[in-house]
């Protein structure tokens, strides 16, 4: 006896098994085509009929658009609402290909559209939208909706734009704070802006990380600082994810009493310990937005608020700290992710640097060629 389907067969063997037969695919002899057939032997019906069950979601999975397996890939990418906003802003410029069959997208289609960003879009980004499409389509295979992936180039840069970025010396950073602080007496704009400023080159925090501090991590016992959480962006807008950037990002770090007293200037009304009128926690938009105000008023207007956290490690690495105690404070997960970021030009060391070498090898090689030749010639 057998059964058929609109893919396959079932047949009855003499020892009461089943034989399931199903068509996997076609290939041409000559001129004619013939089907690629596949076939198991079961022991039982229901086992015969779950084979052709599966074999049909395979079908239908080799059909999926590339929109379609995109919906697919954002419901489990992550539970944390900002890096899923990044995620969809990323996939989401995939959307001239959406309407495709996800098994029909070549590498060379991708690399061309990534490349049509170029003039529009920073190196990060095309970096970002490269390493995106790459995991979306890692995972597709994965999930067994490819049997292979298609190869795509290397499209701009992570750190093309952080390239030889001259950050104002220390001494520039003191003499701010001190305009800060004065600002801050005065009660002018943002009142504990001078607070913020302090805290963030003391300790290398993220701007989110600082805004979702509360006064339950400050141990004034142990003089440290405990970071879990962060304020990030999300599609309702700015939220407290109870959580940080990564797992290493959670951390305990020392500081000096000194600092954990100015903090104490900041009236306490609620559990933040930086807030606004508008919510109990104030944002990194509303943070930044006002450094970058204080910083255009006193003639640094390329300067960041995130600048802060690239000269709190510069300076660490400058002054001989060492590396994985740096990458601690600053909440990475690799040392590389450190030196390959956040270490930048700094135009002092590289005058030492010049002045080093120079008495190892320029001077001494002076000497040498100016030494008079003592030697009788023949």
């Amino acid at each position: 006896m057998k059964k058929r389907s609109s893919l396959g067969s079932i047949q009855k063997l003499p020892d009461k098994r089943f034989k399931v037969t199903v068509t996997v695919g076609y290939k041409y002899v000559g001129n004619k085509k013939k089907q690629i057939r596949k076939s198991k032997t079961v022991n039982s019906m229901k086992e015969a009929r779950e084979f052709l069950r599966q074999y049909d979601n395979e079908q239908e999975q080799s059909d999926i658009t590339l929109e379609e397996y995109a919906k697919i890939f954002l419901e489990n990418y992550s539970d944390r609402p900002s890096t899923l906003v990044t995620a969809r802003y990323f996939i989401h410029q995939l959307d001239p290909l959406f309407h495709r069959k996800l098994s029909s997208i070549r590498g060379d289609e991708l690399d061309e559209l990534i490349e049509s960003f170029r003039y529009g879009y920073a190196p990060s980004t095309l970096a970002g939208l490269t390493t995106y499409a790459r995991m979306l389509f890692n995972k597709a295979v994965r999930d067994h909706y490819l049997e292979k992936k298609p190869e795509i180039k290397k499209h701009g840069s992570m750190h093309k734009t952080n390239t030889l970025k001259i950050l104002p010396p220390i001494n520039e950073i003191r003499e701010l704070l001190e305009k800060a602080r004065q600002g801050y007496q005065a009660k002018k704009g943002y009142h504990y802006l001078y607070h913020f400023l302090l805290l963030m080159v003391s300790t290398g925090m993220r701007v989110g990380e600082i805004c979702a501090l509360k006064w339950e991590a400050l141990d004034y016992y142990n003089n440290t600082i405990s970071i879990h959480s962060t304020i990030a962006k999300s599609k309702n807008g700015w939220i407290d994810e109870h959580t940080t950037k990564t797992e290493s990002s959670t951390r305990i770090i020392p500081v000096e009493p000194e600092l954990l007293e100015t903090l104490n200037e900041i009236p306490r009304k609620g559990e933040y310990i930086f807030y606004t009128r508008q919510s109990e926690f104030v944002t990194p938009s509303h943070i930044s937005t006002s450094a970058r105000k204080f910083f255009d008023m006193h003639g640094y207007p390329k300067l960041r608020l995130y600048d802060l956290r690239h000269i709190h490690a510069t300076e660490l690495i400058a002054h001989g700290i060492d590396i994985k105690t740096v990458s601690h404070r600053l909440g990475h997960k690799s040392p590389m992710v450190t030196l390959n970021t956040y270490t930048h030009y700094n135009s002092a060391n590289d005058k030492e640097a010049s002045r080093l070498m120079s008495s190892l090898v320029l001077k001494k090689c002076l000497t040498t060629i100016e030494e008079p030749n003592n030697h009788n010639e023949p």
